[in-house]
């Protein structure tokens, strides 16, 4: 399971890196292309036609070719910039991972596919074939992507136990011994229950100084992923900006949960809150964290071998 989320996880990177940077030549080409002068629009246009499979550039080669007039020009930096807004808002909306992002960027790149095929049949070349296979490949692993994930996703709890079962198995020697240890560990449900009742848990970032914060929560546990609410202007969120990686900790008569993720603030949650203590107005941001390792230790039994109820709650060296 952490082998695919993972590759997941590159997959969309390459996705979004390859966006961003077709956005930015475009970008880039329709801000230089009044200044270029005409003698070049020729060859620009033989480089867009062997180089570029979108349909949108195609007819920008076609249109450079007979660009004699300052008018066709203009409508041909005109269509570039639009399709670069267009190929950097995909690029954006899949780096914020809003959930309908694939699906915008399946609908608008795979609209254009035949017309690209239709043209790489008319004229063509390895490296226009070569645009064509990346941009199929894009719309493929993003619409695939998703049909598997709402297919083949896990039960919150199956998910949750295997994330704890993963954490014990690679867990250090101090952790195994203590919080981790098999006849002391709880099982995902037992997490769920034990995290409902804890009314409050310690949360911990760490700064673009190396320096450690942390502050009192309340957050939701369902499947491997926390949520919570934290003040716009807190300590904690600025140190997320700079660092994602997040860990949890709470207790209770001698049960224990150490939770660890990464961290991203939901876009678009931020709303207002209740006024604080001195009346000030104030506002919240959503947090949501996927969990990276979870360890969570039931209390001792009230009776029982004396050495397991001894088992240290010492804070583990990882």
């Amino acid at each position: 399971m952490t082998t695919t989320r993972n590759s997941d996880a590159v997959g969309l990177r390459l996705v979004i890196a390859y966006k961003f940077v077709k956005a930015g030549a475009e970008l880039v080409l329709a801000t230089l292309l009044p200044f270029v002068a005409r003698s070049a629009l020729r060859d620009l246009a033989a480089l867009l036609g062997r180089h570029v499979a979108g349909a949108w550039s195609l007819r920008t080669s076609e249109l450079l070719t007979h660009a004699d007039t300052p008018r066709a020009v203009a409508l041909t930096a005109l269509a570039l910039a639009l399709d670069g807004v267009l190929t950097l808002a995909e690029g954006w909306a899949l780096h914020c991972r809003f959930a309908w992002a694939p699906w915008v960027v399946v609908i608008s790149t795979g609209s254009l596919l035949p017309f690209e095929g239709f043209e790489l049949a008319r004229a063509p070349h390895p490296l226009r074939l070569l645009v064509f296979v990346v941009n199929l490949a894009i719309v493929w692993y993003l619409a695939a992507g998703r049909r598997a994930r709402h297919s083949a996703r896990p039960m919150p709890l199956a998910a949750l136990q295997d994330l704890l079962d993963r954490s014990a198995r690679t867990a250090t020697p101090a952790v195994a011994d203590s919080i981790a240890h098999p006849t002391r560990r709880m099982t995902a449900a037992e997490l769920v229950e034990f995290w409902k009742s804890a009314r409050i848990m310690a949360m911990t970032t760490v700064g673009a100084n190396g320096q450690p914060h942390s502050a009192p929560v309340h957050s939701t546990l369902v499947g491997t992923t926390l949520s919570l609410v934290i003040y716009d202007n807190t300590v904690r969120r600025r140190d997320l900006r700079t660092n994602p990686r997040v860990s949890f900790t709470t207790w209770k008569d001698g049960a224990v949960a150490i939770l660890y993720g990464r961290a991203r603030e939901v876009p678009g949650s931020l709303r207002d809150a209740r006024h604080g203590g001195g009346g000030a107005p104030r506002r919240v941001v959503a947090i949501e964290v996927e969990l990276t390792r979870a360890y969570a230790m039931r209390a001792p039994e009230p009776a029982g071998d004396a050495g397991r109820e001894r088992l240290s709650l010492a804070p583990p060296v990882v």
